[in-house]
């Protein structure tokens, strides 16, 4: 009867199986006094192994010595050593990213536009690529617009660590706050803001990395707000409260630049008495009835009125404000159809 013994080292055993029909297994005590129990045996077939490597040890090959045993007529039958090898796939730690940005406009003060306040939510999914595990993984990321850091405030990754086992993927997302300087510089850019987003962790051998990027357009939005005083002077010889004849009203527009964007070529249109008064007419002189000086500079610095054409304003950047005034002297005929 032929039965197969092989060791168990994690035992200290030896495991043997009888063929009678089906397999029936057997702890038999160690090896030496197993084998001389077996000698009495007709036949007998002694297959002796290691021990499985652990999982978490990493081999160039497997390598297995087997040989096999018997009796005849009492007398012991073995053959030569059988090795085998069987190569294992060197361990590789390799990670993946990539990355996504999507703009939250519910932070500023306009529910509608991008505005300061307003955060960009950046998610990067690291996946691992590898055969072996790697920890400690975090993620990271600067945004830039046009080249230049963004000057905006980046919160931490949630999580803030990770280990990733192979195949699998971690997701971490953090949020960008912006700046008005980071949202007047890339509104309405193709290309908008930039996220460029890591990650690294360790493996067996070291340190591994990932890297990606995602851009974030951020949508202009071009407005203006105006607001208009009126202050009376009286002229000599005029003494009642109201206008009269010969009296000065001196008119203050204030623009402000509300939006995201600069705006360019900014005038004046008053129905002023029944006619439109245009602050443009009066372009084409550098003095005139119209004065223009800058209340407030923008953010960015782009104010601009270096024509000086009267009437007019160059450029008037996000966030900054003008005036206009007109110096208006009250005719004969505006007090008479009062």
């Amino acid at each position: 009867m032929p039965v197969f013994v092989w060791e168990d080292v994690s035992m200290g055993t030896l495991i043997a199986a009888t063929c009678q029909g089906f397999l029936n297994f057997h702890v038999l005590p160690p090896v030496d006094a197993a084998v001389r129990s077996l000698k009495d045996l007709p036949a007998v077939l002694v297959l002796i192994l290691p021990a499985a490597f652990p999982a978490s040890t990493a081999y160039a090959a497997i390598d297995n010595v087997a040989r096999a045993a018997g009796t005849h007529e009492g007398t012991t039958v073995e053959t030569p050593d059988a090795p085998a090898a069987v190569d294992v796939e060197p361990a590789v730690a390799t990670l993946s990213a990539t990355a996504t940005g999507v703009l939250d406009v519910s932070g500023g003060e306009d529910s509608d536009a991008a505005d300061a306040g307003d955060r960009v939510i950046v998610s990067v999914s690291v996946r691992n690529e590898g055969n072996v595990s790697v920890t400690g993984v975090q993620a990271a990321a600067i945004f830039s617009i046009d080249g230049v850091a963004a000057t905006g405030t980046l919160s931490e990754f949630d999580p803030s660590s990770a280990a990733i086992e192979p195949g699998a993927a971690q997701e971490f997302t953090a949020s960008f706050t912006l700046s008005a300087a980071d949202v007047f510089r890339s509104a309405g850019r193709e290309d908008g803001i930039l996220a460029t987003a890591s990650a690294a962790g360790d493996g067996p051998s070291g340190a591994v990395a990932a890297d990606a990027s995602a851009s974030v357009a951020v949508m202009a939005n071009p407005r203006l707000s105006l607001t208009k005083e009126a202050t009376l002077a009286k002229a000599d010889g005029n003494s009642g409260t109201g206008a009269e004849t010969g009296d000065t009203i001196s008119y203050v527009y204030t623009v402000s630049n509300i939006g995201n964007v600069a705006i360019t070529a900014v005038t004046i249109s008053d129905l002023h008495e029944g006619s439109t008064l245009l602050s443009a007419e009066a372009g084409g002189v550098e003095t005139g009835p119209w004065n223009e000086t800058e209340l407030k500079a923008d953010v960015l610095e782009l104010n601009d009125d270096t024509s000086g054409t009267n009437g007019s304003w160059d450029v008037l950047g996000a966030g900054g404000a003008i005036t206009f005034t007109y110096n208006h002297t009250v005719t004969q005929a505006e007090f008479e159809a009062q």
